[in-house]
């Protein structure tokens, strides 16, 4: 049965900004290819009636465990956003990355400046600082410096912490540009681990916006056409390569052709799941999701397109993906979370907000499949619905801010609410995960949750610990 809803229209700032990153990726879009006859809503779908086997076993659990809606208290927060060498200078925040190493959360971003809480001080750290994972006391021994934004951050397993990003240079050193690896403790250069990042026929720093560590690779995913390792050897690449983790050479076997921006990688299961904003992988029409063969960069046959939600093939960029076992998650535009089976890409469930609200990040922490977007204000979520912004197919809906969670067992949305606030309606970038079962969320935050009339302090990330 198809149930009419309405909402108000909106159109954000990113798509002209994303739509523009086409094009600094050297993809030309015709005015004529830009509307379609009509999306692909109706590939064959997975009945949602039953349970779907989709989370890797160590997130099994018997019922998803919500962390609680309230932010939790924390002694220090970045603030500022940079935007010079900033090919995202519309996306107004402070947090786009948080990692963990030991009992340290690392923070990156656009920020200029550490805030402390108790009184405001701000100290000019800028684009990555740590945190005491329990308190969120400044690290202040911890202060690498870099030129440029941070994009994403990965914990290698032993220590040491890889940055990506759109920055020329990493504590002053040569062969920095856009990746590098440090360690966690110093924030000093790897001596032995070296990767750096080229763009051709372009004035602009080249950006890594995705990193993934997998099965002793690091996958780097952005905009960027060349990559050299630590045996200086340089290998043309298009918006993709991979690095050996234990050597930084670059693997020549591996180089996927992406016709536009890389956002996010998830690496899982001998496949390489890649979201972002571009319209062909490997030559062929693959619009804002490519799913590869880890052996060599090939695309995977027999699986089924995506279900776009918009007519115009540049509103259907995705900004995160999310591989559990069984599972395909996916979260971008129009306003869309999306669950595949991982076997053959069909669709399992989806959900569009309404009026507000890209999916913009993801993760996953007991069960539960968390969300961020900028749906703000009276914006709901609508269970369901594959297109925006009709909101065809919507079989119920439930209010939502800046944040959703999922039942990841049986794809449902649940009823969780984080009570935080945003500056400029940005919402959350970064979801993050720690060991502890705790919850973290980057973005453009300035408010936590309240105790009486006063609201906790939060300033470009925050964290939420167990219900």
């Amino acid at each position: 049965m198809k149930t009419a809803w309405t909402g108000r229209r909106r159109r954000t700032l990113r798509h002209g900004l994303l739509v523009a990153a086409l094009a600094v990726a050297g993809v030309t879009v015709s005015s004529a290819s830009m509307q379609t006859a009509g999306a692909d809503t109706s590939p064959a779908t997975v009945s949602d009636a039953a349970p779907v086997a989709g989370l890797r076993p160590a997130e099994r659990v018997s019922a998803p465990r919500l962390v609680s809606p309230r932010t939790e208290v924390l002694q220090a927060g970045v603030v500022g956003i940079n935007k010079v060498n900033d090919t995202f200078p519309q996306t107004d925040i402070s947090v786009a990355a948080i990692a963990e190493v030991g009992d340290t959360i690392y923070v990156g971003g656009k920020f200029t400046q550490v805030e402390i809480a108790a009184t405001g001080q701000r100290i000019g750290q800028r684009f990555l600082a740590a945190f005491d994972r329990s308190t969120g006391a400044w690290i202040d021994s911890f202060r690498p410096q870099i030129d440029g934004n941070v994009w994403d951050l990965k914990a290698t397993g032993d220590g040491r912490l890889i940055v990506a990003g759109q920055f020329s240079s990493v504590n002053g050193r040569p062969n920095t540009t856009g990746v590098a690896m440090l360690d966690a403790a110093s924030g000093a250069l790897d001596p032995t681990w070296r990767v750096s990042l080229g763009l051709t026929g372009a004035p602009r720093w080249p950006i890594a916006r995705a990193l993934d560590i997998e099965d002793g690779y690091v996958y780097i995913g952005g905009n960027f056409t060349r990559i050299t390792g630590s045996d200086n050897r340089t290998t043309q690449v298009i918006q993709a390569a991979r690095v050996r983790l234990d050597t930084g050479r670059v693997d020549p076997s591996f180089v996927p052709d992406f016709g536009g921006i890389v956002f996010d990688i998830d690496a899982a299961l001998g496949r390489v799941y890649v979201a972002g904003n571009f319209l062909f992988v490997n030559g062929a029409e693959s619009i804002g999701i490519g799913i590869l063969n880890a052996s060599d960069g090939s695309r995977v046959a027999g699986l089924r397109p995506p279900v776009r939600t918009s007519d115009e093939i540049t509103r259907n960029y995705q900004q995160a993906v999310l591989v559990l076992d069984g599972q395909v998650w996916q979260a971008g535009s129009e306003h869309s979370r999306q669950v595949y089976r991982r076997s053959d890409h069909a669709l399992i469930r989806s959900w569009i907000s309404d009026p507000f609200g890209d999916g913009q990040a993801l993760a996953i922490l007991n069960g539960v499949v968390y969300s961020g977007s900028h749906a703000s204000g009276a914006t709901r979520l609508y269970q369901d619905a594959r297109r925006w912004p009709g909101l065809d197919g919507a079989t119920s809906s439930k209010p939502i801010v800046w944040m959703e969670a999922f039942n990841s067992a049986v794809p449902e949305h649940l009823a969780w609410n984080p009570q935080i606030g945003s500056r400029n309606g940005e919402g959350s970038w970064e979801l993050f995960a720690d060991s502890t079962g705790c919850l973290w969320t980057g973005g453009d935050f300035n408010r936590g949750s309240f105790d009486g009339a006063t609201p906790r302090y939060v300033q470009g990330f925050a964290k939420f610990c167990a219900s």
